[in-house]
């Protein structure tokens, strides 16, 4: 019985963020759109980045991510680095922009899709507080 409710509470906190997710995906396209930004590569930059901070919050279901430590696990961190590096060269190098049908992102619609798509961290960590909170 206690399996399964943590089962459903789980589930349910996937669903709660995956809806956040695509309604910051929304959002961002339709603020791009609106914009004429260039919303593809916004958009891709913002689902690859958010996923690396996705990795970075669910490490610990209750721990803060500052408790646990950005370092304390550095394979993880060179992955995310890696990552972000290789986001960048389809972004930025001229070869790859065809290819991933990408176009260079302006520092403003760069900052823009990073701080969205690290807002999850921020999201996941109040979820840790609150749960914390509720166990004291």
């Amino acid at each position: 019985m206690i399996l399964k409710a943590i089962h459903v509470r789980g589930a349910m906190l996937v669903a709660v963020f995956g809806l956040l997710i695509g309604f910051a995906a929304l959002g961002l396209q339709a603020l791009a759109l609106q914009r004429g930004l260039p919303w593809q590569t916004m958009l891709f930059t913002f689902l690859v980045m958010n996923r690396m901070a996705v990795v970075l919050a669910v490490r610990s279901d209750r721990e803060s991510l500052l408790r646990l430590g950005l370092f304390s696990n550095l394979p993880l961190v060179g992955a995310i680095i890696v990552t972000f590096l290789l986001q960048m060269m389809v972004v930025y190098v001229p070869f790859f922009n065809p290819i991933f049908t990408t176009e260079p992102l302006a520092p403003r619609e760069l900052a823009i899709t990073l701080v969205l798509a690290l807002g999850m961290v921020l999201i996941s960590e109040v979820h840790k507080a609150v749960v914390r909170l509720r166990r004291v």
